[in-house]
């Protein structure tokens, strides 16, 4: 079965965004959390913290809403980006602040331009 880039991406934003797991969660293939997705917008902004670390900050439903309609046998927690004073919210991590001073990168023009993923 062929994934398509949009599955990848909301996978990887539910999963890669800092959800916590209390137990090993075992998950199968999930439509009903892929038709809600289909309704939120399929772009987001790129930006950046203080300290470098850089993302793409997308709609807060695509964790807000679609953790709920996870069926799962572990229990799943909101992720700290989303709970905590400070949290960025629903976001693709890009760079890591590390990273950009690795590589010596100290300006991203980029930075507001928005980006599309399907």
């Amino acid at each position: 079965m062929k994934i398509k880039l949009f599955h990848f991406v909301l996978v990887t934003l539910i999963l890669m965004t800092g959800t916590i797991f209390a137990r090993p969660p075992v998950m199968q293939y999930q439509p009903q959390v892929l038709e809600q997705a289909k309704e939120y917008p399929l772009e987001g902004r790129l930006q950046q913290t203080k300290d470098g670390y850089t993302y793409v900050k997308v709609d807060d439903r695509y964790i807000t809403d679609l953790i709920r309609l996870i069926d799962t046998t572990g229990r799943m927690r909101m992720p700290r980006s989303m709970t905590t004073k400070n949290g960025i919210g629903a976001h693709i991590s890009v760079f890591y602040a590390n990273e950009l001073q690795k590589l010596k990168i100290h300006e991203l023009p980029e930075l507001g331009e928005k980006y599309s993923f399907k």
